[in-house]
């Protein structure tokens, strides 16, 4: 089993994502942002990581099933090999 530094949290709506990163090694050390639901805001997320020397591969995002809402981000991530989970409520 892969042992991941960061968890990052994401709520699925129509128009948003809102994003929580959670440090595995300080729960101290959090961060909250809100991207639109689209490939740009998308990137947006990966982008943020790095600026903060976060190296995606050690990230598990997390996220529900919304169906039509969450595909973009779920084919963003299998098409870049970043590791998520994916998961019905």
């Amino acid at each position: 089993m892969k042992n991941y530094l960061f968890h990052v949290g994401i709520d699925v709506s129509k128009s948003k994502l809102d994003i929580v990163i959670l440090n595995i090694n300080s729960l101290n050390q959090t961060a909250h942002f809100i991207v639109e639901n689209n490939s740009k805001g998308i990137k947006s997320i990966i982008n943020y990581l790095q600026k903060n020397e976060i190296d995606p591969t050690t990230s598990l995002f997390c996220f529900e099933s919304t169906g039509v809402y969450s595909y973009p981000l779920s084919s963003f991530f299998l098409e870049n090999k970043f590791d998520y989970w994916l998961f019905q409520l």
